[in-house]
C-alpha cells in the first residue's frame, strides 16, 4: 500500500485493527504535527530525503498497537474519554489483538503494519523510530526519522504540548522511577532518560533551523487543518 493510499483510507485502516478513538486522535495529532513542518521546511524537502506522504503515512500508524499496553488503570481509564464506559469492549479487543499478534507492543506494530505492505520510507521508519534511539538520530542526518521523532514528541495524550510542557508531564507521571519507554526494550534509569531528554531538545534545534515558523507555531488550532 502507497503512502497516499494509507492516508485517504487511515479511518478504513483504524477500523480494520480496531483502534480506539483516543489512539486515532493521538495518531493523527502527531501525522499533523509531522505535516504542519513539512509544510513549513525553509528549503527543498527532496534534498533532505524528505518525502512528506511517508512521514505523515507512518505517523497516522506508528501506535497501532498501542492498545497492549492499556493497562485499564485509573489513568488509562482516563485516556480512553467517552469511551471509559466500554472498558470491557476494549479489554477484550485487546485481549484478541493478544491473540493475534502477540503481547509485545513493538513486535505487534510491525506485524500490524507489514500487512499493509508499506512502503520502503515508512518499513525504515518502523524499524528506526524509538525513544532509546534519541540520541542516535540526534546525531545523525537522516531528517525522515528526526521530523518523524520529534513529532511525537510534541503530543501528549490528550494534544500538542511544547517539548517542555511533555518532559514535565513525564517527571510528574514518573518521578526518579525506571521507565520502559520502548515498549519492549529496557529500562532505562534516570539518567539515561535525562541523557534522552536533552538529545530530544537538540532534535528539537535541528528542526526549528530549518522551519519558516517558530516552535510556538506548532499547536492545537495550528495542525486542525490536517486531520482535525
Amino acid at each position: 500500500m502507497e503512502s497516499k493510499e494509507i492516508i485517504q483510507n487511515i479511518n478504513k485502516i483504524y477500523s480494520r485493527f480496531n483502534i480506539p478513538p483516543n489512539l486515532r486522535k493521538h495518531q493523527k495529532d502527531v501525522a499533523s504535527v509531522g505535516a504542519i513542518i513539512c509544510d513549513n521546511w525553509k528549503h527543498n524537502l527532496h534534498d533532505y530525503g524528505i518525502i512528506r506522504d511517508d512521514i505523515i503515512a507512518f505517523l497516522l500508524v506508528h501506535d497501532i498497537g498501542n492498545i497492549i499496553k492499556f493497562k485499564f488503570d485509573p489513568q488509562s481509564l482516563k485516556m480512553l474519554g467517552d469511551e471509559k464506559m466500554n472498558s470491557e469492549y476494549w479489554k477484550q479487543v485487546r485481549e484478541e489483538i493478544i491473540l493475534k499478534y502477540g503481547n509485545k507492543v513493538k513486535d505487534a506494530t510491525k506485524k500490524m503494519l507489514m500487512e499493509l505492505n508499506p512502503s520502503k520510507g515508512i518499513t525504515h521508519l518502523i524499524e528506526e523510530m524509538a525513544f532509546s534511539k534519541t540520541d542516535i538520530i540526534a546525531k545523525g542526518n537522516d531528517w525522515p526519522l528526526k521530523i518523524s521523532a520529534y513529532s511525537d514528541l510534541r503530543v501528549g495524550p490528550f494534544g500538542v504540548m511544547t517539548l517542555k510542557e511533555r518532559i514535565k508531564d513525564w517527571r510528574k507521571r514518573y518521578g526518579g522511577k525506571t521507565r520502559r519507554f520502548d515498549s519492549d526494550g529496557d529500562y532505562l534509569t534516570e539518567a539515561q532518560v535525562n541523557f534522552f531528554y536533552e538529545c530530544a531538545y537538540q532534535i528539537e534545534s535541528q528542526i526549528m533551523e530549518n522551519l519558516n515558523i517558530s516552535k510556538e507555531d506548532i499547536n492545537n488550532d495550528s495542525i486542525k487543518v490536517y486531520f482535525g
